[in-house]
């Protein structure tokens, strides 16, 4: 009997050593992909460019001051901690990011310092919010070959919020080339309602029209992220 429980305990712990060692064996092989908007991730100071940047400064609306500019990255930095549970992403499309200054402000956070993310950025549009969008990646497993950034069109009326950029950047993943394309569609209720499926349509038009010229269309290498749905549900 003693020999036959030790028979056993020996058997369960050869099969967690195995099972470990599978799971290790698939993280290695198996890419984490996130996408997360920051909504508005600016720093304290007035930057002339931009239309809307004084509202996120001390003296605007919204009272931005030191305080609450580190409550937002302490709670975006758990939070896309917190995106594969203990695991990192190894690649993490951002939006709604001001500068390079705020995003390394977030990855230096305590959350995601030992993640050793390196990370490329692409500015947003002058005059505007000036919101830009990053890509945070594993460089351990993703070599950055080049990035470049695409136009969705520009304004559909005088007065409306214009239809936000894209980013697209090619990656090396082993002996694997991958294209990871971002886009940040429009906010139907940033504009009246008889213009929101309008502006969807546009931004959708470009998007393909941009993944068709670059044979990027059905790819099986090509991954889209991004704020793609007006009424987003869980599936």
């Amino acid at each position: 009997m003693l020999k036959y429980s030790k028979l056993l305990l020996l058997t369960v712990f050869t099969l967690i050593a195995l099972n470990s060692f599978a799971r290790k064996i698939k993280d290695k092989n198996t890419l984490k992909i996130s996408y997360y908007n920051l909504d508005n991730l600016y720093d304290t100071l007035p930057n002339s460019e931009r239309k809307l940047d004084a509202e996120f400064t001390p003296n605007g609306s919204k009272n931005w001051n030191t305080e609450k500019y580190i409550s937002k990255i302490n709670n975006c930095a758990l939070a896309i901690r917190s995106l594969h549970d203990s695991t990192k992403s190894d690649l993490i499309g951002l939006s709604g990011i001001e500068n390079t200054e705020v995003l390394k402000d977030l990855i230096q956070h305590n959350a995601l310092v030992k993640s050793e993310y390196s990370y490329v950025f692409m500015k947003g549009e002058k005059g505007e919010t000036g919101l830009g969008m990053a890509f945070l990646y594993n460089p351990k497993k993703l070599e950055l070959i080049w990035d470049s950034s695409f136009n969705l069109s520009g304004k559909i009326k005088p007065g409306q919020i214009p239809i936000r950029d894209g980013m697209h950047a090619k990656f090396k993943a082993k002996k694997r080339f991958l294209d990871f394309v971002m886009v940040d569609l429009p906010n139907p209720f940033d504009n009246p309602l008889d213009n929101r499926q309008s502006q969807q349509l546009i931004a959708g038009y470009a998007i393909n029209s941009y993944l068709s010229v670059n044979n990027l269309l059905n790819a099986p290498s090509t991954i889209i992220l991004g704020s793609l749905n007006s009424t987003p549900r869980a599936i």
